[in-house]
């Protein structure tokens, strides 16, 4: 896609405006951090009625057999609210080790019988080293809803370059809330709904098989703008191009040319 400085005026590069301060760390590198990153996330899985209170351990944080996400390798994402203290966000990035396929991924044990060929093909394509797991995404009672949004976009930002593909199991109801927003270019469904067969959760949750491509987010939405014909969702689209190309060099990304004077 290429466009002209003057259809796109709003590509300038413009500092990107936190609410939230960001934090990341593996659980040897930072353990306090992941502390509260777990709590976070268990406190954000009960309020939304994800799971039950049996399914939170006596450390607080939900069981091992609830939260599959847990291990040496996973990245724990972490926004704060420094104006108030219980307003957080949290989420998770899997890698897989040497030796590992995406077969040891936990979405693909959760998800694996209901992939779509071109998902599983995806899959097996996707270098070991760029495919990443997202999980854990969630907020405390007392977080503003922009804080998932501003903990996504911060992991966007941070991956924009690397040639990694997202793969990751979204509970169906966020999957609808999330796609008014970022579209479907960018939450790529390959396979059905899965139910979770574990007493602890929710009967009615169920996981979507989801990939995303953080290199391409930001021209993605981009694309369900230009394409909508639909005001109201065109504008929204705009609105979350705008709110997730700040402190991005968005020109470059979207091939703009610019104008001789």
């Amino acid at each position: 896609m290429s466009i002209t400085t003057k259809e796109a005026g709003f590509c300038e590069v413009s500092p990107r405006q936190d609410i939230y301060q960001h934090m990341e760390a593996t659980v040897d590198v930072d353990p306090l951090l992941v502390d509260r990153a777990l709590k976070v996330h268990t406190e954000g899985y009960l309020s939304m009625n994800f799971v039950g209170p049996d399914a939170v351990g006596s450390d607080g944080y939900l069981v091992e057999g609830v939260d599959k996400s847990r291990r040496p390798n996973t990245l724990y994402y972490l926004a704060l609210n420094p104006n108030q203290a219980e307003d957080a966000a949290t989420m998770r990035k899997v890698s897989l080790s040497t030796g590992e396929t995406y077969t040891n991924l936990p979405t693909f044990d959760t998800c694996s019988q209901s992939l779509t060929r071109e998902g599983m093909r995806l899959l097996e394509e996707t270098p070991v080293s760029q495919l990443k797991e997202i999980a854990g995404l969630a907020r405390t009672r007392a977080a503003d809803p922009s804080s998932v949004y501003e903990i996504i976009r911060n992991a966007i930002h941070r991956a924009v370059g690397h040639n990694e593909i997202w793969f990751f199991g979204i509970v169906s109801t966020t999957y609808e809330s999330l796609v008014k927003r970022l579209g479907t270019k960018n939450l790529q469904v390959i396979g059905e709904d899965v139910p979770i067969n574990d007493s602890r959760v929710n009967p009615d949750i169920k996981l979507r098989p989801t990939i995303v491509r953080p290199d391409e987010f930001v021209l993605n939405i981009f694309r369900e703008y230009v394409e909508s014909s639909e005001y109201r969702e065109k504008v929204r689209f705009l609105k979350t191009f705008q709110y997730f190309s700040e402190g991005l060099d968005v020109g470059n990304m979207l091939g703009v040319k610019p104008l001789r004077p």
